[in-house]
């Protein structure tokens, strides 16, 4: 045995916690791949159904302000 040994035992060298930094990873590349995907496809879903209903966000804000009693646009005399 080593001269300046002070007891313990051996196991205490062994780190109790072993991180799979490849898994981990890996977990994480597909998480974002597919939270991606995911944002993609509201997006597309949203914009999709707006094609048919005019020029998008702008005459649903203007239909809103109309319901709401606002005064027609400054641009329009």
């Amino acid at each position: 045995m080593d001269r300046w040994y002070l007891g313990g035992s051996p196991k205490a060298d062994v780190d109790p916690f072993y991180y799979d930094y490849e898994t981990v990873r890996k977990g994480g590349l597909i998480f974002a791949g597919l939270a991606f995907i995911v944002g993609l496809l509201i997006i597309f879903s949203k914009w999709g159904g707006l094609q048919g209903r005019g020029a998008g966000w702008g005459t649903s804000l203007l239909k809103a302000a109309e319901q709401a009693g606002f005064p027609e646009s400054p641009r329009e005399g």
